[in-house]
């Protein structure tokens, strides 16, 4: 349960203030919402347009120019580039790891070191992805925050 506490201020801009005991999926839907960042994208399969929601997507692939989403349900195309998703979605969760790549983080399982500097990276649906040479060393950097051990 939330408490909220509104505070009127004489001058400055707006701020909003969180406090949390722990960073859970409840604290980044928040943050999501205050960022603007959406929540569901629509998509189109062979059976028509349909709405996915974010938590429910694995990764984004660019094949041919188009780009397509992955969730445990099947594949969908979405009309958006990679740079508008990249740029929309919430950045703690989803990753640009390839040219042809985004990665949702809260679905990766394993990751593996590679010869070459990349990343041999397991999903929970039991697919792999490469984070390539290029990405590796920014998402070692993101995973300090929050993860022991070396990549």
């Amino acid at each position: 349960m939330w408490k909220i506490r509104l505070e009127q201020q004489k001058s400055g801009g707006n701020e909003v203030l969180i406090r949390y005991r722990e960073m859970n999926e409840e604290v980044h839907e928040l943050l999501d919402f205050l960022e603007g960042r959406p929540v569901k994208l629509l998509g189109r399969d062979d059976r028509g347009k349909c709405i996915l929601q974010t938590e429910q997507l694995y990764y984004f692939e660019c094949v041919d120019e188009h780009v397509f989403a992955y969730t445990r349900e099947g594949c969908y195309q979405v009309d958006k580039t990679l740079q508008e998703l990249e740029e929309e979605l919430p950045g703690r969760r989803f990753f640009r790891c390839s040219k042809s790549l985004i990665v949702n983080m809260d679905k990766i399982r394993h990751l593996e070191s590679m010869m070459g500097s990349r990343i041999d990276v397991l999903l929970d649906n039991g697919e792999h992805i490469v984070i390539s040479r290029h990405y590796a060393g920014h998402f070692r950097e993101l995973l300090k925050g929050g993860f022991y051990g070396e990549i």
